[in-house]
């Protein structure tokens, strides 16, 4: 660049610095009390305050809400929700793993996200077990064979639903 360039650029620049000394100067230090005073400031942060966004659902939990409808929040809380000092310290399952597996003394298996037992429920394939929609459906016929309760389930008995 040339230094006739870098001349003009200073002297904009410096034009800049003045005109908006003389600008605020003009205000005085009222101007802080005016933008606090100014209505339309307050309806335009408002307008524009910035919305928590809502939680995104899971697969899982959209899966749990459409096949237990009504009763959804009840299933979720089983799984998720526990008394401390019960046998039920942290729900079923917590963290909604569909490939949850705990082994029980007996060699028994409780499997996928409802805790499907493999001694009480033989009939259901691991590959059912560990697939959350089929799991999620296989543990709403046991709740509608029990009366709408969760009562086989530890967490369910605990919990009293």
């Amino acid at each position: 660049m040339r230094l006739v360039d870098w001349v003009s650029i200073v002297w904009i620049l410096a034009l800049l610095s003045l005109l908006f000394l003389f600008t605020s100067k003009a205000k005085g230090t009222d101007h802080i009390a005016d933008v606090r005073e100014d209505k339309s400031l307050e309806f335009y942060l408002a307008a524009h305050k910035t919305i928590s966004p809502t939680p995104v659902k899971r697969p899982i939990e959209q899966e749990i809400e459409r096949v237990f409808g009504q009763y959804a929040p009840r299933a979720i809380k089983i799984l998720t929700q526990g008394v401390k000092g019960t046998m039920c310290p942290s729900g079923e399952n917590n963290s909604l793993n569909s490939k949850a597996r705990y082994v029980n003394k007996d060699g028994s298996v409780d499997r996928g996200l409802f805790q499907i037992s493999s001694k009480y429920h033989p009939g259901v394939s691991d590959a059912c077990a560990y697939d959350y929609k089929c799991n999620i459906n296989y543990a709403h016929r046991m709740f509608l064979r029990d009366n709408k309760s969760f009562k086989r389930w530890t967490c369910g008995k605990v919990l009293g639903i």
